[in-house]
């Protein structure tokens, strides 16, 4: 049995080994480097004799540093420095390549994950701004959308690239939710509403859905938790015109005006669906609206009454589509009709009227929802019991 404490010595440098005691089991180092004591511990003699002529290798030699880490962290540099020799790389390269990585990813702990998504080509690291991203999606998209809804995805993608000017792989959640909190309209300069904004929402989770497919963004990003609809409190009732007031503005109307608007307020359509139509979706009893053309996507079918029945026939079909002009001139002459019929204008106040008098008249909210392009629970809950039978009937005589 050895003498303790036994001391050990190379190069001038000496370590103490001390036995275990009660107060202290385990065996003991003590030596000082720099200044700085350390006195590791160890379960058995030998590790301890082990661990003693390692650090006074590394003191006789001039490696202070090494000296001062225990026998673990001695044994995870040299694990580190084995790993960097396999990969051709000096230990300088390595711990360089390393801290580059590691400040380069918001949370280190996405390194592995990084690596591993990288080997199995789940990301692409060929830099892409946000504009050249924003230009192939829209060109991707440019004839899958109908026209309006092209221009919208064009007009919203265009502020949000014009705003993120970097790589489309460095975009920052925190960033992009204080952008959709401060959007605001170009006109009012005043914040947009929650409905606009979800539009907002919808249409980049659609385009970074597609940059994740592209393989621009990872399959993991945390972007698209930014993204979540936002709920609508509305409790505002739906407005609606009478009767007079529908017959005002058609008489206000120049002819090419008077039939889209005709048919919005008599068979519900929308005007960017009524702005589409063709004369051939014109039927003998019933307006067909296709999937193109549909804000749904879903073909439906809606009667034509009587009084919508007399306004299509004073017109002759010399040109294909029943609208001939820009979307933007439909509401500038819009809005001069209703100044001349003096009616407060409504935004969707046709749509919404339709529906109204025509559940009036059925008092079948599935049937009107069908003709409506909407939901059942949607006319249940909005426009139930808005207007009475009787002028639901003067509604639909009006041409």
């Amino acid at each position: 049995m050895p003498k303790f404490p036994q001391e050990m010595s190379k190069g001038g440098y000496a370590v103490r080994i001390y036995k275990p005691t009660v107060s202290k089991p385990r065996y003991r180092l003590d030596y000082t480097v720099d200044g700085k004591r350390f006195q590791p511990t160890f379960r058995t003699f030998e590790l301890a004799q082990k661990e003693a002529t390692r650090v006074l290798n590394q003191l006789a030699y001039g490696n202070k540093t090494g000296a001062g880490l225990s026998g673990k962290e001695a044994e995870l540099f040299l694990r580190f420095k084995q790993t960097a020799q396999r990969k051709n790389l000096s230990l300088e390269q390595a711990i360089a390549e390393w801290t580059i990585a590691l400040e380069a990813l918001p949370d280190p702990s996405l390194l592995p994950i990084a690596a591993r998504s990288y080997v199995k080509g789940e990301i692409n690291l060929g830099h892409i701004s946000v504009q050249e991203a924003v230009d192939q999606y829209l060109d991707s998209k440019r004839h899958q959308l109908r026209k309006t809804t092209f221009k919208q995805e064009t007009f919203r993608l265009g502020k949000f690239a014009a705003v993120f000017k970097s790589d489309i792989g460095q975009l920052d959640r925190g960033a992009l939710r204080e952008w959709l909190k401060k959007l605001k309209d170009a006109k009012t300069k005043k914040s947009l509403n929650v409905k606009t904004k979800n539009h907002y929402r919808a249409t980049l989770k659609t385009f970074l859905g597609w940059c994740i497919d592209q393989d621009y963004l990872p399959q993991d990003t945390t972007l698209l938790s930014v993204l979540k609809k936002e709920r609508v409190l509305d409790d505002k009732p739906i407005q609606i015109y009478t009767p007079g007031e529908f017959k005002a503005l058609l008489e206000a109307s120049p002819p090419h005006l008077k039939l889209i608007l005709a048919i919005e307020g008599l068979c519900g359509l929308r005007a960017s669906e009524a702005l589409q139509l063709e004369w051939k979706d014109i039927k003998k009893d019933f307006i067909e609206i296709g999937k193109a053309k549909a804000k749904t996507r879903s073909r439906r079918l809606v009667p034509i009454c009587q009084s919508l029945r007399s306004i299509l026939d004073n017109y002759r079909k010399c040109n294909e589509s029943i609208w001939d002009f820009s979307e933007s001139h439909f509401v500038t002459k819009s809005r001069i009709a209703h100044q001349e019929a003096k009616v407060k204008k409504i935004n969707n106040g046709l749509r919404h009227s339709f529906i109204s008098y025509r559940l009036a008249v059925t008092c079948d909210e599935n049937q009107t929802a069908i003709e409506a392009g909407n939901s059942p629970n949607m006319i249940f809950q909005h426009y139930r019991e808005l207007v009475t039978r009787e002028d639901a009937l003067k509604w639909f005589k009006i041409n």
